[in-house]
């Protein structure tokens, strides 16, 4: 990627700034809504769906149930949160799926389950319509075994047995006419103690040392059969009676069903309240990024370890003369120096002698009247000065005087 195409005299980057620059946003951007979507997946999945589900309208679900409920006037809700097992004062509704109760049966074994709880034990085994899968297609009976999987943790010898629907029921609430679709679903139990009874069996049971019930038949309450006004008043009377209060809320766990709210770290970051420290912290990211493609510009050049060519050399060697702590000693051979450039512009020949070439310059500075004359010059620089800026000013003075000779240049 780091090769450059070769285009006549020119060389071309085929990945120019902008280009990276927007395909890092694009990258970030998607894979931020990779994460949102993985963090609120529960909440964008159809909860409607059918099945035996506090939300669903088909045939099996109980929302008719819970706006029956509503209705009547208790306080009923639907939660997704398993803290909802542990919460007192209120009562606790679940309607597991055919087999068992993934997340709930360890509770059930170690007794760590708030009380009372109602359990509405399935029946139905139901096709979704490919259509629409809110509808449910075909429906037919779950195998006693399937239901009786959903008791092993609570009386592991309790039999499903189905039965003739009876004519009526006896109820500590009264005598009831209820319907069951096809064949009465009863519990057989020598551990549980029946609530409601019926021929061969128990509709609704009870666990002797504590407040966990099973309603064995759930077309008692499911939208199957809750148009009938016996199977309605029937299923009041009994949350009703199992709520410790009339104010008791009544909860319906959805969590039994995958609806479970994600409590995750990247839920929190991106709900409330840590919503807008997140939103600050991308702001931030995202202008430290902007500023490192077009603040600073295009990179700079390394510059070379070892500097070549004649001024290279004269720095490094005014350097080792600083070093060494000998620029004030160096005003003779500046002298010297000065002298022989000045009479090789003026084209002075080279067989005079110092005296003569001395007095040769002296003629040259006898008509200025302000500057300094060669013998004042030659005095200074004839010998050592006294620091670095007082060589500096007589080099200065002398350098000067060169240039202001009528023939120098």
């Amino acid at each position: 990627m780091s090769e450059r195409l070769e285009t006549g005299t020119r060389t071309v980057n085929p990945f120019s700034p902008r280009t990276i620059l927007l395909g890092i946003i694009v990258s970030l951007m998607s894979f931020g809504a990779v994460l949102t979507l993985m963090a609120w997946a529960p909440e964008l999945s159809d909860r409607e769906r059918a099945g035996p589900t506090p939300y669903s309208h088909a045939a099996t679900g109980y929302s008719g149930l819970i706006t029956l409920l509503e209705n009547y006037g208790m306080t009923v809700s639907i939660s997704r949160l398993e803290r909802s097992f542990d919460t007192y004062d209120r009562l606790l509704v679940l309607t597991p799926l055919p087999g068992h109760m993934p997340k709930a049966e360890v509770r059930f074994e170690d007794g760590d389950i708030a009380e009372p709880v109602l359990i509405m034990l399935p029946k139905w085994s139901a096709i979704t319509d490919r259509r629409n899968t809110r509808w449910q297609s075909e429906l037919s009976l779950l195998s006693n075994a399937r239901v009786e999987r959903v008791l092993e943790h609570i009386d592991d010898e309790a039999e499903i047995e189905r039965i003739t629907s009876p004519a009526s029921v006896n109820s500590p609430y009264g005598r009831f006419r209820p319907h069951f679709e096809d064949k009465m679903q009863v519990l057989q139990s020598d551990y549980l103690e029946p609530v409601i009874s019926a021929p061969t069996g128990q509709l609704l049971s009870k666990t002797p040392d504590g407040d966990i019930y099973i309603l064995s038949d759930p077309d008692l309450a499911n939208t199957f059969n809750l148009d009938v006004p016996d199977n309605a008043k029937l299923m009041v009377n009994i949350l009703n009676d199992i709520r410790m209060t009339e104010d008791t809320p009544v909860v319906f766990d959805a969590t039994l069903h995958g609806f479970s709210r994600s409590n995750s770290m990247l839920r929190i970051l991106l709900d409330v309240p840590f919503l807008g420290a997140t939103l600050t912290l991308l702001v931030a990211a995202g202008l430290l990024l902007w500023s490192a493609f077009t603040r600073f510009g295009a990179p700079a050049k390394p510059e070379q370890v070892f500097a070549l060519g004649k001024e290279a050399l004269t720095d490094n060697t005014a350097g080792l003369i600083s070093m060494a702590g000998r620029e004030v000693q160096m005003a003779p051979d500046y002298l010297a120096l000065s002298r022989k450039a000045l009479l090789r512009e003026l084209g002075i020949t080279r067989n005079l002698s110092d005296a003569e070439t001395n007095a040769l310059l002296d003629r040259l500075s006898a008509d200025d009247e302000t500057g300094p004359s060669w013998a004042q010059l030659r005095d200074d620089l004839n010998k050592p000065a006294s620091s670095r800026d007082d060589l500096l000013q007589k080099a200065r003075r002398l350098y000067r005087w060169r240039k202001e000779r009528p023939n120098g240049h």
